[in-house]
């Protein structure tokens, strides 16, 4: 995907409400998708739907003077209007996440975060709707929540439904019940055996070390369209390290 140019402040055809680097307001409903050519590997996928994404990140980017956007992917959202996508997949990925490490410098910690909790230069990540779903469960007809909640309860507002709007809510309050029930037994197990911060330090060296050309390198990002810089990425590395080893000494205080 090509970077936006130009000094209009209409970027993607998006009304930002304000002059780039002056703040502004965004509306309340998604942004509608518009089609873009996706290049990647030496393939291109035609008319994909591309929108802007976030609500609080993308007004302080936008504000900040910045066009390093969050972003969303449908492949084949578009379909009705150009039948020749019909069905088309980006390596068998219908819809697709970006998010660009706003507030991060080390650009690391999403993707460190899932590898720890379930096993630019963007963190990319497939959209839960639809077939993801469907591929990973074997059905799509449970609920879909997009939660504001720390989990120590159970509160309605918290958990906002993204889809079956008019069913109830007992599958998660049910989950958060016995979140808290069990949560001192799966940390004591997560602690002993995911939370080791010899194997945790040397995977962000991996990562830093994979991303570095793309943040900091000849084809790094540019100015206007990063997060973050040079001198930034290079001190967030030995910031983040002990920041997980005070992690981890808080997890062993509390489940010893």
């Amino acid at each position: 995907m090509g970077r936006y140019s130009g000094e209009h402040d209409q970027p993607f055809g998006y009304d930002f409400g304000a002059s780039r680097g002056a703040g502004g307001q965004f509306a309340s409903e998604d942004p509608d998708y518009v089609a873009v050519p996706v290049k990647f590997n030496g393939k291109t996928w035609k008319k994909v739907g591309f929108r802007l994404k976030g609500n609080s990140s993308l007004s302080s980017i936008w504000g900040s003077g910045n066009y390093k956007f969050p972003c969303r992917l449908n492949v084949d959202k578009l379909e009705d209007t150009y039948p020749a996508i019909k069905n088309q997949r980006i390596y068998r990925f219908q819809e697709l996440s970006f998010a660009p490490g706003w507030s991060d410098a080390s650009l690391i910690r999403e993707k460190a975060t899932a590898d720890i909790m379930y096993s630019g230069v963007y963190t990319m990540v497939e959209v839960i709707d639809d077939t993801m779903v469907k591929d990973q469960f074997g059905e799509d007809d449970g609920n879909i929540y997009k939660p504001e909640s720390t989990f120590q309860s159970f509160v309605e507002s918290e958990f906002e439904k993204k889809n079956n709007k008019s069913s109830t809510f007992t599958d998660v309050q049910t989950m958060a019940t016995q979140l808290n029930s069990s949560l001192r037994a799966h940390l004591r197990t997560f602690n002993t055996t995911i939370f080791n911060t010899t194997t945790l330090g040397a995977m962000f060296d991996r990562y830093t070390a994979l991303i570095s050309p793309f943040v900091v390198g000849a084809n790094g990002d540019q100015v206007g369209y990063t997060h973050t810089s040079a001198a930034q990425f290079t001190a967030a590395l030995p910031t983040l390290k002990p920041h997980l080893a005070n992690r981890k000494s808080l997890v062993t205080s509390y489940v010893p």
